[in-house]
């Protein structure tokens, strides 16, 4: 590659500009030397000539470029080196850089001459030595063994150029780390969390201003009422008694239904609990008749398995009272040891025929008053039509021993049974008031 490839040859790389201060550089002045052949003085026309169309050319052969600096510059192929090969310069033209000077002397050619840059080179890049003088001869040829410096100049520029190109590349991607670092370290320090302590505050502050804006919304209301109603002071006054008369009215209000409301459950309550009371104390009654009329019916059964005889009816019905009929009652009450005091027929409640007997049994000195009630069911409940009686003690709560309470067992509570059982229920009876079934029951446990 030549150097006039190397003069032409731009730069890939876009050029960054700095501000640097200009360096002046050495202009070549261009020096006569002797010539290499004797002519006449008649050759300085010719030399004119030639130097005229030689101008002449280097004006066609001139073409405008832009430098790495953004600067325009006219590139000029005038120049011939040693071998008459045209040397291209660099002319710019915008008429910012200054002229070198040309000595040209009586019938010589014009020497070549170097221009200095336009722009002054960073003081980063590499110095270049300046260009050595060159002698330009009478016939127009350059000295020879010296060499433009144009291109070589220029291809060191440009490498020295993207050098610091690539220097500031480096530094502007260190500080766009540095950068991003200072960024993550801020949004670190920013996203730390709290501790409990500062959440609690933080939850404090923001309570207190909820509290503060609210009371100094309930402050502005209350000027504004006070100041639309008349005087400051008395109108003050009298709506903050107004407000509050009201708030305490309506609280007292608010206290009085409730305590209504619980007054009213406690009262249900406590009649739901007496009405299970009352369901409790039916069902231990039921339960000690059913209880008693199993231990009438079991005894029954007994005795009917043991006579072999069925007990009938008789009856109770006559016209009048046959003779003799005092001595026969009163036999049947020494038989019986229980004497009827008094007898009357009356229909119940619902509508039953009841027959009820005041009766007394008297067994070894001790006595018991007692009502027999009898009276048929319903057919519905009753599909055999059997009577039955309702057996009530009348004289136990009068009754101070409490061994004969115990004594007389399931005799003590109310009962019913069926008028067929009525001779196990009197034998039963004696037995209990005499005291006679407990020793026996005492005698087989002893055994």
């Amino acid at each position: 590659m030549s150097d006039d490839d190397l003069g032409s040859f731009g730069p890939t790389t876009p050029h960054v500009s700095k501000h640097t201060v200009r360096q002046r550089q050495p202009s070549v002045s261009v020096v006569a030397g002797p010539s290499t052949s004797a002519k006449p003085a008649s050759t300085n026309t010719t030399s004119s000539k030639r130097r005229r169309i030689e101008e002449q050319d280097d004006t066609r052969d001139d073409r405008t470029t832009v430098d790495n600096d953004g600067d325009v510059v006219l590139i000029s192929s005038a120049e011939t080196s040693e071998d008459g090969v045209r040397t291209k310069t660099r002319k710019p033209v915008n008429g910012t850089t200054t002229q070198a000077t040309h000595d040209r002397g009586k019938g010589k050619l014009r020497a070549p001459s170097v221009e200095p840059r336009g722009r002054g080179v960073s003081t980063e890049v590499e110095e270049v030595p300046p260009p050595r003088e060159t002698v330009a001869r009478t016939n127009g040829r350059v000295s020879t063994g010296v060499k433009p410096t144009n291109g070589k100049q220029r291809l060191q520029e440009e490498v020295a150029l993207r050098r610091q190109v690539e220097e500031l590349r480096q530094y502007l991607a260190e500080r766009t780390q540095e950068r991003d670092d200072f960024q993550d370290q801020l949004r670190r320090l920013h996203h730390l969390r709290s501790t409990e302590a500062e959440k609690l505050a933080a939850q404090m502050k923001t309570v207190h201003e909820a509290r503060a804006k609210v009371d100094a919304e309930y402050i502005a209301e209350l000027k504004d009422a006070s100041g639309a109603s008349g005087s400051a002071d008395t109108s003050k006054s009298s709506v903050v008694q107004f407000v509050h008369g009201d708030l305490v009215e309506e609280a007292k209000r608010e206290g009085e239904e409730l305590v209504a409301e619980w007054k009213q459950k406690v009262r249900e309550r406590d009649k739901a609990l007496k009405d299970k009371d009352e369901q409790i104390q039916d069902l231990l009654k039921a339960a000690q008749t059913y209880k008693s009329d199993l231990a009438a019916e079991i005894q029954n059964n007994a005795t009917l398995k043991r006579n072999g005889n069925q007990i009938a009816n008789g009856s109770t019905k006559s016209a009048k009272p046959a003779p003799g009929q005092g001595y026969v009652t009163r036999l049947y009450e020494d038989m019986t040891n229980i004497n009827v005091i008094d007898f009357k027929n009356a229909p119940e409640s619902g509508g039953i025929p009841m027959e009820t007997y005041t009766c007394e049994i008297t067994v070894n000195g001790r006595s018991l008053g007692f009502k027999l009630q009898s009276f048929t069911p319903p057919a519905a409940e009753n599909p055999t039509n059997m009577p039955r009686m309702i057996y009530t003690p009348t004289t136990l709560a009068m009754e101070t021993d409490l061994q004969f309470k115990q004594q007389l067992d399931f005799l003590s509570e109310p009962f019913t049974f069926s008028r067929e059982q009525l001779s196990v229920f009197v034998r039963t009876l004696n037995e209990k008031v005499d005291g006679s079934a407990t020793q026996e029951s005492d005698v087989d446990d002893d055994e």
